[in-house]
């Protein structure tokens, strides 16, 4: 994850994570409100 990362970039991590590791199935709270303010969740 990238230092000061945009909401995009953060978006772009996590779902490359969860594909690849299962430490921490689904996207922070924080994100996923995010997520779904823009429509994208």
């Amino acid at each position: 994850m990238p230092k000061n990362a945009s909401f995009e970039e953060r978006v772009k991590w996590y779902t490359g994570h969860n594909k690849h590791c299962s430490c921490r199935p689904g996207f922070p709270k924080k994100l996923e409100e995010e997520m779904e303010e823009k429509g994208l969740i």
